[in-house]
């Protein structure tokens, strides 16, 4: 269910994003001609942790990036409402990964190839509600990737496993894609606190969790 508009009944799409589908349109870097390939992020800092099983820690943990997390998170914290750590088959998921400055908590944002499944879900919520805040089908490396703000939650650094990577080397997420995650984050959260809940899982129980778990380790 989609049904912010409570809220904002007809909040107007952000740019670059297509009214219809949601989906988000990368406009060209400044510098580069219409067609002509983008270049890609500047590649981790070399104090930025890359391989698994390394300790992950606010040091090594880097904003724009994608990760994978470990099934104790899922064990430790019991929601039912939680996405499995699973897609697939037994290939884990990737979580989008941002820190809330004022808990210190980082929130991560599942994220799925299982774009043609989202668009139709994207497209029928626009159609009942005028747009559809909880997920974003966005471009990611060479192709399209859905970011599931419907499926957020927050964690700790001990519970993410490692920095995903493709042919070895950790890939960011687009600048322009990382302001929308933001900002519907943001947004997001705005609602949930005037009780417009749509993410499904107990993510008010989750936070006082890490918030709890955090002071404790510290």
């Amino acid at each position: 269910m989609c049904r912010y508009d409570t809220v904002n009944a007809r909040r107007k799409p952000e740019r670059g994003i297509n009214k219809e589908s949601s989906n988000f349109r990368r406009k060209p870097e400044r510098g580069t001609k219409k067609g002509s390939k983008i270049a890609p992020p500047p590649p981790m800092s070399a104090g930025v942790s890359r391989m698994k099983g390394e300790c992950m820690n606010d040091s090594n943990i880097k904003p724009g990036y994608v990760y994978h997390i470990k099934d104790l998170y899922f064990e430790t914290v019991k929601d039912d409402k939680l996405m499995r750590n699973k897609e697939g088959g037994s290939y884990r998921p990737t979580y989008y990964c941002l820190k809330d400055e004022k808990t210190g908590l980082l929130w991560v944002v599942p994220m799925s190839g299982r774009v043609d499944k989202y668009n139709a879900i994207i497209e029928k919520d626009t159609a009942r509600y005028g747009s559809c805040l909880k997920i974003l089908v966005a471009r990611y490396g060479d192709g399209q990737s859905v970011f599931l703000f419907q499926n957020m939650f927050p964690i700790l650094p001990k519970y993410i496993d490692h920095v995903h990577t493709v042919a070895g080397i950790p890939m960011a997420v687009n600048h322009a894609v990382q302001g929308e995650i933001i900002k519907r984050f943001k947004e997001i959260r705005r609602l949930y606190s005037r009780g417009v809940k749509m993410v499904f899982p107990d993510i008010k129980r989750l936070e006082k969790l890490m918030i709890d778990e955090l002071a404790t380790d510290n």
